[in-house]
């Protein structure tokens, strides 16, 4: 396991969360660094990404497991090790929940403050305080009102009872069962990203004229431009002046360094 690889995973996953242009930055190394996940645990990354990538779309489930295993990357932990460390964030009373009959169970409206314990995906317990949105799958959305940013949750690492804040209601039962009780998330979601929609590029070093021409190519095909480089850039694009400051962060970040031709080479392939 390289260094370069578990500093990846440690910054993909600090804040608790892995969207979809972190894991195509994930992607795009283990597919450029072969020899850094040919055994052990970034195996069973690799492996999980490859799976998770061959329909273009990533569901909530798979992100959450490639979550687990950036932290346990990250940890430096073995196979074995991160199978352990899985049952402690499975700790809640789930067969009590589910045989709680329907009508008993108690409902959320959508702007009720919740408070929990939760085990995040490195085994520790933390304390939420969330505004609920909605539950999907297994899932619950909120808005966490500590970082005052949208969270997803799993309902089976919520390990405490549920407070809700609105009304002082203590619901120390299986959460599984309270959240089933609810009605299934409105259908109007937004549609769901394919890989295309996952390309952020930040170009520099172009004339306005060439710049118009590549920017009008890329958004023919769903890519996004970018003024900055960020963990979350896909490629840095350069032209004949490229800016040293977005160079030597893409160097710093890891992120692609590619010329106009080769972003015209990506585009033709999509």
């Amino acid at each position: 396991m390289t260094h370069e690889l578990r500093d990846l995973c440690r910054l993909v996953s600090a804040d608790g969360t892995l969207d979809l242009q972190e894991i195509a930055m994930l992607w795009d190394y283990v597919q450029a660094q072969l020899e850094a996940v040919a055994a052990g645990l970034p195996r069973v990354l690799f492996d999980r990404l490859n799976a998770a990538w061959l329909d273009g779309r990533i569901s909530t489930g798979e992100a959450f497991e490639l979550l687990d295993l950036c932290s346990a990357v990250a940890d430096g932990l073995s196979v074995d090790e991160y199978e352990d460390r899985l049952p402690a964030c499975n700790t809640g009373s789930s067969q009590t929940f589910l045989s709680m009959p329907a009508e008993a169970r108690p409902s959320f409206s959508r702007d009720d403050v919740l408070l929990f314990s939760y085990c995040d995906s490195s085994g520790r317990m933390t304390q939420r305080r969330v505004l609920f949105r909605s539950l999907d799958d297994g899932y619950m959305t909120a808005i966490c009102l500590t970082r005052n940013a949208s969270r997803t949750f799993r309902l089976d690492r919520i390990t405490s009872e549920v407070v809700v804040a609105n009304s002082g209601e203590v619901i120390g039962i299986d959460t599984a069962s309270v959240f089933a009780g609810m009605p299934p998330k409105p259908t109007t979601r937004k549609p769901v990203k394919t890989i295309h929609d996952l390309c952020t590029v930040v170009l520099t070093g172009f004339e306005l004229d060439e710049k118009h021409v590549l920017v009008e190519k890329m958004q023919r095909v769903g890519m996004q431009l970018r003024d900055g480089v960020s963990t979350r850039t896909s490629y840095l694009v350069t032209g004949q002046k490229p800016g040293p400051v977005k160079l030597e962060k893409a160097k710093a970040l890891g992120v692609p360094i590619i010329t106009a031709a080769d972003l015209l080479d990506l585009i033709s392939g999509m």
